[in-house]
């Protein structure tokens, strides 16, 4: 066949430029339509797309040839697309069901494009499967994106809204809007595997903005579908190709190509690919004998029948061209035995590839033994192969194998080196012989990880939100070995603002707090700060900033914390210290003034946090292992200038900067993981080389797993955790909307999500794989109120580890100071005896108002702490039996209007219901709701023998959660629960109304007085009284042991 003729039917029906008769298909126009605010102009062609006229040659863009990476792209988002596809026959494939990408992986080109004016962008897609989930929204298998100084465009293929609706959605901005079209297959969906072109063409409109128009093409015709003027976008020059595997993990495509003009071509001029030169893509085989007759098969493309070849110098014979992509050749008889370069040439240029082949037989390698070892390495290893010669190397990936002896042609023997950063994992071996003859076998040998107990972190605890030294024994009930926590005025460490009395407030809440199970916590640091309350940018006073990032890391180590959580995600609104450089560029600063300004910062950060913790730990949640986005580009920076501190001092060697590598969100499987661990770790790999010290990160790096269960089934998030925790070097951290944490409500992924009512069976994992009990460690109580009547005074043991209330009763019934008398019982001083008498306790305002202690700034009173941690509730009293009308109150406390909505609707409290013998606990939330109640029938209990009207008893109530049903009852030191008489009320099982005001966190301080005595409404003061006497009355947050259970005195 003619090469005119076999160009012109390139890759198929629909590809050629013109058709039969060279003459221009008729444009057929039908009405415009409205597509999100953009008028969508629909133009059918009459039959399969075909362009007219001279085409226009592309300035730039991506041949499918030859891999993406031989063409120079490399990654963008979580992976290497080039990774992650094949080429053949001018067509890039990605097939998820047989090799998925991690998450989101992409591709950037080596070059540009830098769009400062007119531009046009176009390329040709076929999809068999889009691979997500209809029921989901944005399930994308490929999006195009194309950022500049002048426009900010995306595309993104597959379907936008739930159900099943394939469409091309591009988004443009500034400001932002959209337009979609179906793709114009035959079927109009996308897995009708057919080819379709998107071209956008932009023009300069004037006064800071830009007009697009946006075509669609395909076997069912074109169509305009963008047509709109937007506003110059002032971003930084970025293109890449993404896909989108975390939604759509077994998507299948082909990809023909993506070219890229700075001039405006109009829709229908054909866009022809910037250089026709050939490209090499594979040569097989790439070793022969000499004087072999074998024939060598080159992959590439853009090869003719007026393609030669040469081996070194040499000429190859017998040179067929079966088609563009595809030429067949014998090599030369060689001058001497090695390598040389073959080279292809054609009409329009010529590739090289260096030393492509090796004339003389090579080495093989067909077995290792022993096939793993130690990553300190020294393992004796032998290799079985074949024409294995004296003076050969081996090489254990990057790392030159030691002691190699060739025994004979069959057996070698060597050293195998340490791993560079203690990585772990298979590593390729690589055998060269003297003669310039290689193998490389992969994967043959693996290196074990070293000896070490990977932890699981819970995000996050605010100190905000918890009575930490209260909460502590209900928070530890989850499966995890530490928590990220964010003390007292932790969002002051960026503006500077984190003083002494802030150091010395935070150090006495962890000191007073009983950590047993959570032994590896970190300090969270929110790098950029709030837009609210941003952190002082990298150009400003960081005095400040790096004596309070100090006093942080002092309290990090005074606590006995690992070190810091550095989460270095953008909160700031651009005010903070942002790692996006283009915003700086736009300043007039240049990129290396601001590379070298973040650098010197960070070590100068690094430095002081050092100074006071030399062997601290700081776990980031990107690091060196993150994508390299715009949004990121001075990540890299921010690293190096923190490694080079921890470099600076020998007394800094153990410590550690983690890349807490929170992509991990998105992936799921072991190879995933796999090549995630490889991403950060492995010697050579990405972050290695992203670094300006790769020494560095091999001596002081780990890596570490961000995993997100909201958006993973329970399956799915068993093999996600499980894969983490096998490649992580120390920690696997997880985050969630909701909260794993017994808090506001009990432990629940976000609310609202389609696994949130399966909370239970993501902890059920959790403590399988972690080897951690669902409660937490035995023994630990805190006394909160223990108030006991002794010659008429009050005396209450004083508590460190909270901030317990602390006097004596009043003349006016208040607990404070004073000392003085109070109505007692005649034969027992240790007592009062309220009959016939409106009198009580009051404990005053047991929320913050009356707090002096290490909480008192805390967002949750006493009681409110009471809400989501067990405590133990006890009161000694003695009644005769006599019923009233009315409810007769032990204790009780209820704040707040009389409705549901209100944020300090609140109730608790024990009482002798109206009308009856029982004696009745209930307590309701802070935002009303019905309460949960438990009860103890006294009548049926003295006809059983466990109590007597007119004597003294002992009730004790342990609160387990908002399920009445897991509380236990106690009388007179018996364990009553499940009894006819006992038990939970079957009218109120659940504590209610329990949550945290939006955005309002104060109002979680509910100030209100709990009265012993009596029962206290807001502004009504006690009522309900109580008619018979008490000697005691505990809270007390734990479980308190049985036999440390009040006696009857």
């Amino acid at each position: 066949m003619p090469a005119t003729a076999r160009r012109a039917s390139r890759r198929g029906p629909g590809r050629r430029r013109y058709n039969a008769e060279g003459r221009m298909h008729s444009l057929q126009i039908s009405p415009s339509i409205c597509s999100k605010c953009l008028t969508a102009c629909i133009l059918t062609l009459a039959s399969p797309t075909v362009w007219s006229g001279e085409g226009v040659p592309a300035d730039g863009g991506y041949e499918a040839n030859v891999l993406p990476g031989d063409a120079g792209w490399t990654d963008t988002g979580q992976g290497f697309l080039g990774d992650f596809v094949s080429v053949r026959d001018g067509v890039m494939t990605y097939d998820g069901p047989s090799r998925p990408a991690p998450a989101t992986s992409g591709m950037t080109p080596p070059v540009g494009p830098f769009f400062d004016g007119p531009c046009t962008i176009e390329y040709r897609v076929r999809c068999r499967r889009i691979g997500g989930d209809p029921k989901q929204w944005y399930q994308f298998f490929l999006s195009v994106y194309q950022l500049s100084n002048r426009f900010w465009l995306r595309d993104s293929l597959g379907h936008y809204r739930f159900g099943d609706e394939p469409v091309v959605h591009t988004s443009c901005r500034r400001p932002s809007q959209s337009g979609e079209t179906a793709p114009p297959t035959t079927t109009g969906r996308w897995d009708a595997n057919q080819w379709i072109t998107v071209r956008h063409v932009l023009e300069d409109a004037g006064e800071g903005k830009y007009h697009l128009e946006s075509w669609v093409s395909g076997p069912a015709g074109a169509r305009k579908y963008v047509d709109t003027t937007r506003e110059h976008a002032e971003s930084a020059s970025r293109f890449h190709l993404t896909v989108n595997a975390k939604t759509c993990r077994d998507a299948q495509f082909d990809l023909d190509y993506v070219r890229w003009s700075e001039q405006a071509v109009p829709f229908g001029t054909p866009l022809e690919p910037a250089s026709r030169s050939p490209r090499i893509a594979s040569i097989e085989p790439s070793a022969g004998r000499p004087g072999a007759t074998s024939t060598v098969t080159i992959r590439g493309g853009n090869f003719d029948d007026r393609t030669t070849v040469t081996f070194g110098a040499l000429p190859a014979t017998d040179v067929r061209n079966p088609d563009p992509y595809t030429l067949t050749c014998r090599p030369p008889e060689p001058k001497a035995i090695g390598r040389v370069d073959v080279k292809v040439t054609g009409p329009q240029g010529s590739a090289t590839r260096p030393d492509g082949f090796f004339f003389g037989t090579p080495p093989s390698v067909s077995a290792a033994r022993p096939a793993r070892g130690s990553h300190r390495g020294g393992a004796r290893v032998v290799l079985r192969g074949s024409n294995f010669r004296d003076g050969a190397r081996v090489r254990f990936g990057p790392q030159p194998a030691g002691n190699v002896r060739v025994v004979d042609a069959t057996t070698l023997e060597c050293m195998a080196p340490r791993t560079v950063g203690n990585w772990h994992g298979p590593v390729d071996l690589t055998v060269t012989n003297p003669d310039g003859g290689t193998v490389t076998s992969a994967g043959l040998y693996r290196y074990d990880p070293p000896d070490r107990q990977a932890r699981a972190l819970g995000w996050h605890l605010d100190l905000v939100d918890f009575n930490l030294p209260l909460a502590i024994q209900k928070l530890e009930e989850m499966p995890f070995h530490g928590a990220l926590i964010r003390p007292y005025r932790g969002l002051q460490v960026g503006p500077g603002r984190f003083g002494e009395s802030d150091y010395e407030h935070n150090l006495r809440i962890f000191k007073a707090t009983d950590f047993r199970r959570f032994r590896h916590n970190f300090l969270n640091v929110t790098f950029t700060g709030p837009r609210e309350d941003p952190a002082r940018g990298f150009f400003e006073d960081w005095t400040d900033v790096l004596a309070s990032y100090a006093r942080y890391a002092r309290l990090a180590r005074d606590a006995g914390f690992m070190g810091l959580w550095f989460d270095v995600e953008e909160y700031s609104g651009g005010a903070g210290p942002h790692l996006a450089s283009h915003m700086y560029l736009r300043q007039g600063r240049s990129a290396d003034e601001v590379r070298q300004q973040v650098r010197q910062r960070a070590r100068r950060l690094m430095t002081a946090v050092l100074g006071e913790y030399p062997d601290i730990t700081i776990l980031m949640t990107y690091a060196l292992g993150t994508a390299s986005t715009p949004g990121y580009d001075l990540l890299p920076a921010l690293c190096d200038g923190m490694l080079e501190a921890v470099a600076s001092d020998e007394a800094y060697r153990d410590a550690r900067i983690i890349d807490g590598y929170e992509a991990g969100y998105y992936i799921t499987t072991p190879e995933s993981y796999r090549h995630a661990y490889d991403r950060v770790r492995k010697p050579d790999g990405y972050a290695y080389r992203r670094t300006a010290h790769p020494d560095l990160w091999a001596r002081f790096g780990a890596a570490a797993f961000g995993n997100y269960p909201d958006i993973h089934a329970p399956d799915a998030f068993r093999a996600q955790y499980t894969s983490a925790m096998n490649q992580t070097d120390r920690y696997v951290w997880f985050f969630t909307n909701g909260t794993f944490f017994y808090a506001w409500t009990p432990p629940s992924l976000r609310p609202g999500t389609p696994y949130a009512d399966q909370t239970d069976r993501y902890i059920d994992v959790l403590c399988e794989i972690n080897g951690l009990p669902r409660a937490a460690p035995p023994g630990r109580f805190t006394r909160l109120i223990d108030l006991t009547m002794d010659e008429g005074r009050g005396r209450l043991a004083k508590n460190q580890a909270s901030d317990a209330f602390h006097g004596r009763l009043s003349a006016q019934r208040l607990w404070t100071l004073d000392a003085p008398d109070l109505p007692k019982v005649v034969a027992n001083r240790a007592a009062l005896d309220l009959r016939d008498r409106k009198e009580g306790v009051i404990l005053e305002k047991t929320g913050r108002s009356s707090r002096t202690g290490p909480t008192q700034h805390m967002g949750s009173s006493h009681l409110g702490a009471l809400y989501f941690t067990d405590h133990t509730i006890e009161i000694s009293f003695r009644w005769d039996g006599r019923v009233s009308d009315a409810d007769q109150y032990l204790y009780g406390a209820e704040g707040g209007p009389e409705r549901h909505d209100g944020a300090d609707r609140f109730s608790y409290g024990g009482r002798i219901a109206a009308g009856t013998k029982r004696f009745v606990h209930c307590q309701r939330g802070n935002y009303g709701g019905a309460p949960g109640c438990v009860e103890i029938d006294l009548e049926r209990a003295e006809a059983e023998g466990v109590h007597r009207s007119g004597q003294w008893a002992s009730v004790a109530i342990r609160v387990d959660g908002v399920d009445v049903k897991a509380w236990r009852l106690f009388l007179n030191g018996r364990d009553v629960t499940g009894t006819e008489w006992a038990g939970p009320d079957r009218q109120h099982p659940t504590v209610e109304g329990i949550r945290k005001p939006d955005k309002v966190w104060t109002q979680h301080y509910l100030a209100v007085d709990l009265a012993v005595g009596a029962n206290h409404r807001a502004g009504s003061g006690m009522t309900d009284h109580f008619d018979g006497m008490l000697d005691a009355f505990r809270i007390t947050a734990g479980q308190v042991p049985q036999r440390d259970l009040m006696s009857v005195p």
